[in-house]
């Protein structure tokens, strides 16, 4: 099933974005440790903002890097892996959360120890994308898992591999990234005629 013609694509972000995103958390406070490893789930493993801020510490195998995203939308739980150098930084955050007045089990607190908040996420995510120069974007949490899809699809050419990752139910939702893909390919395509174009022309 196709998406709706008319209906606008979503932006993502190219992989010079992302890079630029994380390196715009810093590396030396507890805060930027916890905001990149926040970054992690949501860019590397496509976790909704609601599923990241349900992480708990139980939910990450902290020898496979495996975890388990526990009633995510449509009340069904799926398992995602982390590669080893998402995991180490994962654990480092770990470690730095262990020092802080812990309140609860989410695997994100804030440094009083409690859960983060919903506009806290939404707030770090459009500061970073300031702060890396993302332009003309706008930046917002579920942007981060649109963009997972849209790398992880094109990687593999899998759109039922791509449906599991996100949780979809049907996956006529998941469809919406083939669409992404191809505009990505007519714009690659056109710059490249351009280029052609100016080589023969001498303009």
């Amino acid at each position: 099933m196709a998406v709706r013609r008319g209906k606008k694509l979503p932006d993502v972000l190219t992989e010079g974005e992302q890079e630029a995103l994380m390196e715009a958390t810093g590396h030396r406070s507890p805060t930027a440790l916890r905001d990149k490893a926040l970054l992690v789930v949501m860019l590397n493993a496509g976790l909704r903002n609601a599923e990241a801020r349900s992480l708990k510490v139980e939910h990450v195998n902290w020898q496979t890097g495996r975890i388990k995203v526990v009633q995510g939308k449509g009340g069904k739980d799926r398992f995602l892996r982390l590669c080893d150098a998402d995991l180490d930084l994962l654990k480092s955050w770990h470690r730095v959360r262990g020092l802080l007045p812990v309140k609860s089990d989410y695997l994100f607190i804030n440094l009083k120890g409690g859960r983060l908040s919903d506009r806290y996420l939404r707030y770090m995510v459009k500061s970073l994308a300031a702060r890396a120069g993302v332009n003309g974007k706008s930046v917002y949490p579920h942007l981060l898992r649109h963009s997972f899809a849209t790398d992880l699809y094109r990687e593999t050419l899998d759109l039922v591999l791509v449906k599991d990752a996100l949780g979809h139910e049907d996956i006529a939702t998941t469809t919406i990234y083939t669409q992404i893909c191809n505009e990505r390919l007519e714009e690659a395509m056109r710059k490249l005629r351009e280029k052609r174009h100016e080589r023969q022309t001498g303009t």
